[in-house]
């Protein structure tokens, strides 16, 4: 049997062993939607991603349509609908509560900086099919014939969990160079091999990653890391050089070597790499980037004399990623999650020898299910010593039954019982405050005349200063 091409070769009908349609209220909308189109005289089908994911049992909740019907015919037959793609002639119909993309079948212009088409032209179902990345994403599902619409031979791909573009690999990460992180994606989150046309063109097209934005960079790395299969994609990479187009500094983790006692896994990169598996499933993104990120501080820190040491790489870590999500475009919220995970991960290894008061505002912040979980994969990644995560498990459940699901007592008094007293805002009121915090939670101060009591002593102490 001559190898698949991966060129459009004529419509094939198919109907072999079809898994029924999932009885979901976006399906039936969907169906409706195509039913609308086809009674008009239009071809159109369900594409992409729900079909893919659906010949391999996958949950995909979301419906995406291609006809032969022109933007304007849409938006004629449907009552409700608003143009969200007009270059692209794509139109979103709202029916009963549901969103549905319905583009009309195009081949694309020429592309600009390994980004995107300068123009797109109506065509027919092959010219749809024949720009499309990848074939397992190039399947088209007619719900009212029931008939499965295979031009490039994408299900015989998904049956040998192949991952190959439609058409030449180098000419497809030549139109845009970001299929070359959505192979990535595809490849670990399905479980697919690369096939060898794809995997060498990325040798030659990887370089191209330099012109896409740091934003839609970005956009597909928390894609790719709060997904299954996060350490293939980590490796997969490597493999493939694409760290050095991304984020070059996770490059310089490789060859990284630790202390085997405590990291008998080997260098920083396979231990990051572990540690990304550990994570449980469908990990927020500032939790999966903090564990990308959490030793990339560790090869600029390195030293050696009694033992190979990594001093202080924490805060160096975490000054480094501030400036790569800066660089990526995440929000200034994400960053700051991502950024203080990672100059606090080390903190666990103290926590036993902190004072009571210090434990309780650690284990009691808002965000500590990310340290903890971050702190988990990082210790199952290297020796498995989950001492300090079950001793801080209990703290907690301490905590929940000392002041409930609050986790921490109500302030007993404020900064604007400094300022009554005299004190102007500025710096000292945190430092006051959070020695009053100490003191309440120690139990040395548990009433608010004594709270009160406390901060006259600290306000006029500062006002002699």
């Amino acid at each position: 049997m001559a190898e698949p091409t991966g060129k459009p070769s004529g419509p094939k009908w198919l109907k072999p062993r079809l898994p029924p349609l999932p009885d979901t209220e976006s399906v039936r909308v969907g169906r409706a939607v195509v039913e609308k189109l086809k009674a008009a005289g239009h071809e159109a089908y369900f594409v992409g991603g729900f079909v893919r994911d659906w010949l391999l049992r996958i949950e995909h909740l979301d419906i995406d349509i291609a006809t032969s019907a022109h933007p304007e015919v849409v938006q004629e037959l449907f009552e409700k609908t608003r143009a969200v793609g007009a270059h692209f002639g794509v139109v979103l119909v709202e029916l009963d509560g549901h969103s549905i993309e319905v583009a009309t079948f195009r081949t694309d212009g020429t592309y600009k900086d390994s980004r995107r088409p300068e123009n797109v032209e109506y065509g027919t179902l092959e010219q749809d099919a024949d720009r499309r990345d990848f074939t397992v994403n190039a399947l088209y599902y007619d719900p009212v014939e029931e008939k499965l619409v295979d031009l490039v031979q994408g299900q015989l791909d998904l049956r040998r969990r192949m991952l190959r573009t439609v058409g030449a690999a180098a000419k497809r990460f030549q139109e845009d160079a970001l299929r070359i992180m959505r192979a990535i994606r595809f490849a670990s989150h399905y479980e697919l091999e690369v096939d060898g046309g794809t995997r060498k063109a990325f040798n030659v097209r990887a370089k191209n990653l330099d012109n896409i934005s740091k934003e839609r960079i970005g956009e597909e790395l928390l894609k790719i890391f709060t997904g299954p299969n996060r350490g293939r994609s980590m490796n997969l990479m490597h493999e493939l050089k694409v760290w050095p187009h991304v984020i070059p500094e996770v490059e310089e983790l490789v060859g990284c070597e630790q202390g085997k006692k405590t990291h008998p896994e080997g260098d920083v990169f396979i231990h990051t790499a572990l540690a990304l598996d550990k994570l449980p499933d469908n990990p927020p993104p500032a939790l999966a980037m903090a564990t990308l990120l959490h030793d990339i501080g560790k090869p600029r820190t390195r030293s050696q004399g009694g033992g190979i040491h990594f001093y202080n790489h924490q805060h160096v870590g975490a000054e480094m990623a501030r400036e790569i999500c800066t660089s990526l475009k995440f929000s200034g919220d994400l960053t700051n999650q991502i950024v203080y995970l990672v100059e606090r991960h080390m903190d666990f290894f103290q926590v036993k020898d902190l004072r009571p008061a210090k434990i309780k505002r650690f284990v009691g912040r808002e965000d500590f299910q990310l340290h903890l979980e971050l702190h988990r994969a990082d210790s199952l990644a290297s020796d498995g010593d989950l001492t300090s995560y079950e001793y801080c498990v209990q703290q907690r459940e301490k905590l929940k039954e000392e002041y409930g699901h609050a986790l921490t007592p109500e302030p007993l008094a404020t900064g604007h019982d400094l300022i009554e007293l005299g004190m102007k805002p500025g710096p000292p009121f945190s430092d006051i405050l959070d020695d009053l915090h100490d003191e309440q939670l120690e139990g040395r101060i548990s009433t608010r005349e004594e709270a009160l009591a406390f901060l006259q002593s600290r306000a006029d102490k500062a006002k002699s200063e």
